[in-house]
């Protein structure tokens, strides 16, 4: 439980208070900070970027409120979709055109307009008033370069959001790639690319990863396949070879603090609980040196690391407890931002009189733990 992550945001009502709860009963120095990775994905969204999105945004639910707002403009927009389509051009069945097209989410109204710019350009031929309303030429660049982004956007999340039972250590470099394709954005000659990328970076990437690097890179670091070695090749490739050694070195100090603070706590435990003799005890400096120097495990995609560490369990006894806590951090766990059912459940928790305050925080995790959404 005191692994758990929330999407909580900061002063939303007064679960604000189960992430404290959380914090003072955790040897985890990240508990109840941590951010899902579904809030990120939820904060990178077209219409959170530079202010154009939201007006290109406007603009295009403007053009289909038109087109669909009477019979009279319906049946011209009717006209000039069929006669675009007997020139031979591809075009989606007119029956599967929504008409509140501009009540969809910002992704697929975009793709669906630019799917039909041949259309809105021929209907500004038949009817005048239309081209008021309809995109400009920088408007349709700039629809472009959002549907681009937003497909982008996808694929991360779907990388991201694969399964709420992933171990924690698949998500540094798929973080780390998503940072990459953003840097590689800023730096693009078109200068609307550059400004969303480098927009949303700023406002909601860089921050969460910088509450969540130190968290992956020490799951990453666990993982026998990898170690340090993929710590060290993406600082490179994100922040080139001068910066990423000032970064390789800050991050595994934190590493390396963190794991001292294992190494000097009052339970000497292996990985299944059970208690560990003196005898087989090295020092903390010994264990970490032993285990980043020993040969790299093959690096096989079908690798069940929870077994690893439970058979070395007894070889490493601070990185194998440091294993059991890390790895099960369910930062993937969708949490209560996308179940407005969930969340009115929480609060008639939370306000339930009579409940033992201690009682009633540990009800509210474990529920947000056991009814999170399970994807395949």
């Amino acid at each position: 439980m005191c692994s758990m992550v929330t999407s909580i945001e900061e002063g939303d009502w007064e679960l604000t208070k189960i992430n404290k709860w959380l914090d003072k009963r955790s040897s985890l120095p990240f508990a109840g900070k941590l951010p899902s990775i579904s809030r990120l994905i939820d904060n990178l969204r077209i219409e959170n970027g530079p202010e154009w999105t939201e007006d290109l945004l406007e603009k295009i639910k403007k053009s289909f409120r038109y087109v669909f707002g009477t019979p009279s403009n319906e049946g011209k927009f009717r006209g000039a979709f069929d006669k675009i389509k007997s020139t031979g051009v591809t075009m989606t069945s007119f029956q599967t055109i929504n008409p509140c097209m501009w009540i969809c989410k910002d992704f697929k109204m975009i793709e669906r307009a630019l799917g039909l710019k041949k259309v809105f350009s021929e209907l500004e031929q038949i009817d005048a008033d239309f081209k008021l309303v309809n995109l400009t030429k920088e408007e349709w660049e700039k629809a472009t370069v959002a549907l681009e982004y937003a497909k982008l956007l996808k694929e991360a999340a779907d990388s991201l959001s694969e399964s709420k039972y992933t171990t924690l250590n698949v998500y540094f470099p798929k973080l780390c790639d998503l940072f990459m394709r953003l840097l590689q954005w800023e730096k693009s000659d078109n200068c609307y690319v550059s400004q969303l990328a480098s927009s949303m970076r700023d406002k909601y990437f860089d921050n969460y990863w910088s509450s969540c690097k130190l968290a992956l890179v020490i799951a990453i670091v666990l993982d026998p396949r990898f170690k340090l070695d993929i710590v060290e090749c993406w600082y490179k490739e994100i922040y080139g070879d001068d910066e990423a050694k000032r970064h390789f070195k800050e991050i595994t100090d934190d590493v390396k603090t963190v794991y001292y603070k294992y190494a000097k706590g009052p339970r000497m435990l292996d990985a299944m609980g059970r208690p560990c003799s003196s005898s087989q005890n090295t020092s903390a400096q010994q264990e970490l040196d032993h285990y980043l120097k020993e040969p790299k495990f093959p690096s096989v995609e079908e690798f069940d690391i929870l077994a690893w560490w439970c058979d070395n369990s007894t070889k490493f006894l601070t990185l194998a407890r440091m294993a059991s806590d890390f790895l099960a951090i369910p930062i993937s766990n969708t949490g209560i931002a996308d179940s407005p059912s969930l969340k009115i459940e929480f609060q008639n928790i939370f306000y339930c009189e009579g409940l033992d305050v201690e009682i009633r925080n540990a009800l509210i995790c474990t529920k947000s733990w056991l009814e999170s959404p399970q994807k395949d």
